[in-house]
């Protein structure tokens, strides 16, 4: 199997994980706004937290539940498959609590800072392993 075809592979994943949280109609929520709320707070950092390591203040400013907080561009001690998770959730409390994600944004926001800390992480792995050019080959062969 070509890198290509993992890397594809597992954006479907993704995909049909977010699709079918759209498709089904649900009578009780996944997480519910409190559970969206919380976890949005809890994936942030108070920037004005003078115990926090510098490495998890690096980051863009988002509000969340009134306050401004640190969205931080790598999430230290987060594995790839948390970064998934937290992906779905975030797509799906941009529907279970509409009203505050049409305010703030919040969940878009930790939604997309995640799939680009992901694509970061293929294109760290792919760099570290000496594939990017075999990828390059491959994908150029693939889109002709």
């Amino acid at each position: 199997m070509t890198i290509r075809t993992l890397i594809m592979l597992s954006s479907v994943c993704v995909l049909s994980i977010a699709a079918q949280s759209q498709d089904k109609v649900e009578e009780k929520p996944k997480f519910g706004y409190f559970q969206c709320r919380a976890d949005a707070q809890k994936w942030t950092y108070d920037p004005f937290d003078k115990s926090l390591d510098a490495k998890y203040l690096t980051g863009d400013a988002i509000m969340v539940n009134g306050q401004f907080r640190v969205l931080p561009h790598l999430s230290y001690g987060v594995t790839s498959a948390v970064l998934i998770q937290r992906i779905y959730e975030s797509d799906v409390c941009t529907r279970e609590d509409a009203e505050f994600e049409k305010q703030f944004v919040t969940y878009s926001r930790l939604m997309q800072s995640y799939r680009d800390e992901r694509t970061f992480r293929y294109m760290h792995f792919l760099m570290n392993h000496h594939l990017l050019d075999q990828f390059t080959k491959e994908d150029t062969e693939e889109f002709k």
